[in-house]
């Protein structure tokens, strides 16, 4: 009879799982036991453009995943065609999230679109701050700003407190 070999980390990896698993105390398990992990999938895998969600959504659901995500931008473009809806009815999956409808890879839309989301940023730009700073909060591209740090002598900064009225910054 020929004995088999096992190398040392095969030896050690057997050994680590098999403490583990006897480190799960008795019947920990038992409240996992017939229930059914739901797992969705995004649209980004296969690309960027709106029109890909067609084929996106068709996939997932013959796939057999449990909800599909998608992005802001192409639920956007989809309502001006009557909505999504139909491709998900005709897929059976569910739309379970999306992503904000920004765009923040194109570097000469992100300040603007920032800006969208945070309206106390609408004025900051990479411009403005290398030239000479901006104070946050600011409404628009030729306001100030609002100081809340003021230079000391020592050359350290003082917190100066502020009061913004609720809805002042839209």
């Amino acid at each position: 009879m020929r004995m088999r070999s096992i190398t040392r980390r095969t030896f050690t990896s057997s050994l680590a799982l098999a403490a583990a698993a006897a480190a799960v105390p008795a019947g920990a398990l038992q409240a996992f036991a017939g229930k059914r992990l739901k797992v969705g999938h995004t649209g980004i895998t296969w690309g960027f453009k709106p029109t890909d969600a067609e084929q996106a959504i068709a996939d997932v659901g013959s796939l057999g995943f449990a909800g599909y995500e998608s992005f802001g931008n192409v639920l956007e473009y989809w309502d001006k065609q009557g909505g999504l809806k139909r491709l998900l009815d005709a897929a059976q999956v569910p739309l379970r999230s999306a992503y904000c409808p920004v765009n923040l890879t194109d570097p000469a839309k992100r300040a603007d679109e920032i800006a969208k989301l945070v309206p106390g940023y609408g004025g900051v730009t990479y411009a403005r701050l290398e030239r000479h700073g901006v104070h946050v909060p600011v409404s628009s591209y030729v306001d100030a700003g609002t100081p809340l740090l003021s230079p000391t002598a020592d050359g350290a900064a003082k917190l100066t407190p502020r009061l913004v009225p609720a809805g002042t910054l839209d």
